[in-house]
């Protein structure tokens, strides 16, 4: 990724966006498949892209006109819309048939396939067909690809609008070296922890439903059954006490913020949910996302391009938050030495 945005030399923008789904789904298929997959990503950006305005449509839209639309040629843009979900699936089968071939020559990589096929092979009443298997594929690379593009956009944006703050960060990550110091790294820490509270890449977490004898929510009564979830977007922005400024993106609120109210804080910023069915691949986004962040921000300075206004910028929810146009072009300049 760093390779391809330094082609341009910073001559001209790039699309971020564009760049962080193949980043992204070139990371998540050695952990889905192995080290020996090798997914065709030409495609891939524009199908996660489409795919987001897909489920928005599915919402409010009858079924009749997805099957009329999959086979009328005049709406090219709808028709490859419709079509995302069998393009992703397709994507998700071909990841089954690579990992499998792989897996029959070489037992050496350990991978999630590998893990629901051993899976399969212990409890055969309960194994996985290969449709299924295929689309577990698929739900799994464009869960762990969308969600970190997603956040990961939106904070560089917000660090090539605020240079000052991008320029304390690159002093950061360069006066450390090695992947081991990743993780003692206070300002990329607090610009990735914000990002996830500023501008969350999954909207509804931690669905659960109210048990017999009903439960009282905030004055509000629910009786049994009734399904109740949280807004990631709102949770921070309730308590105007913990976040002062809360509808600003601002890092600095977690460097040395260990105050009576520092629990409290961290307990209202969930982007990937909380208890047993809080996001399994939760880890490894925050430290993927550390890794892509310090690699382009030592290499490059990073600026707006004059298309990226804040209009085109205004968060937009499509499955998750995207930027309204489902892109965000910006400007990387190599740092000359």
């Amino acid at each position: 990724m760093v390779r391809d945005l330094g082609a341009s030399d910073g001559t001209r923008s790039e699309d971020i966006v564009h760049h962080l789904r193949i980043c992204t789904l070139k990371n998540s298929q050695i952990i889905m498949g192995g080290s020996a997959v090798d997914l065709d990503a030409s495609d891939f950006p524009r199908v996660v892209g489409e795919y987001n305005f897909l489920v928005v449509w599915r919402l409010c839209l009858p079924y009749w006109l997805f099957e009329w639309l999959q086979y009328v040629p005049i709406f090219p843009h709808a028709r490859f819309r419709v079509q995302s979900s069998d393009k992703l699936f397709a994507l998700g089968e071909n990841l089954c048939r690579q990992a499998a071939k792989t897996q029959a020559e070489s037992s050496q990589d350990t991978n999630v396939h590998q893990l629901f096929t051993d899976d399969s092979a212990k409890y055969p009443t309960q194994s996985w067909t290969s449709p299924e298997l295929g689309a577990e594929m698929a739900g799994q690379v464009l869960a762990a690809t969308e969600t970190t593009s997603s956040a990961l956009a939106f904070i560089y944006y917000e660090l090539a609008k605020n240079q000052q703050l991008q320029k304390e960060l690159y002093k950061e990550v360069i006066a450390h070296d090695g992947y081991e110091e990743l993780d003692s790294l206070k300002l990329l820490d607090a610009c990735i922890k914000e990002g996830l509270r500023f501008r969350p890449p999954v909207a509804l977490t931690g669905s659960r439903m109210v048990p017999k004898g009903g439960l009282n929510v905030l004055g509000y009564y629910l009786p049994a059954g009734t399904v109740l979830t949280t807004q990631s977007l709102s949770m921070s922005r309730q308590r105007p006490d913990l976040f002062p400024d809360f509808d600003s993106y601002n890092p600095l609120r977690w460097i040395d913020a260990e105050d009576e109210y520092s629990a409290e804080r961290r307990r209202l910023v969930v982007p990937f949910g909380v208890g047993a069915r809080r996001c399994p691949g939760g880890n490894m986004a925050t430290y993927q996302m550390r890794l892509i962040l310090v690699a382009t921000i030592r290499a490059f300075k990073v600026t707006l391009a004059p298309e990226t206004t804040p209009q085109a910028m205004e968060p937009f929810e499509a499955n998750g938050y995207r930027s309204r146009h489902d892109r965000c072009d910006l400007v990387f300049t190599p740092h000359r030495v």
